[in-house]
């Protein structure tokens, strides 16, 4: 629940357990960022009113777990990504 405010969950280096992961998400005049591992499947059902969600994620591999998001944003959004990748020294 974010209320003119924002939240970040990273779960990148989260180990899902179940085939599917469900994250209730309430957005007004705020935001929620959430970091997934590469390879995970991600679908979202969250209802924008002046708002929405942006899911850009890897290409989900065969047999992963799904991350379903569920919810409303309301003047706010909901951003989904995968975690950055370091860059090497050369």
């Amino acid at each position: 629940l974010t209320l003119f405010g924002g939240a970040d969950l990273d779960a990148s280096e989260a180990v899902f357990e179940a085939e599917t992961i469900t994250v209730n998400v309430f957005c007004m005049f705020g935001g929620f960022t959430l970091k997934v591992p590469e390879g995970v499947e991600v679908r979202s059902e969250v209802s924008g009113i002046f708002g929405g969600t942006d899911v850009k994620v890897s290409p989900p591999q065969p047999g992963a777990p799904l991350v379903l998001l569920k919810g409303a944003a309301i003047f706010g959004g909901v951003e989904v990504r995968n975690p950055k990748q370091k860059r090497r020294k050369a």
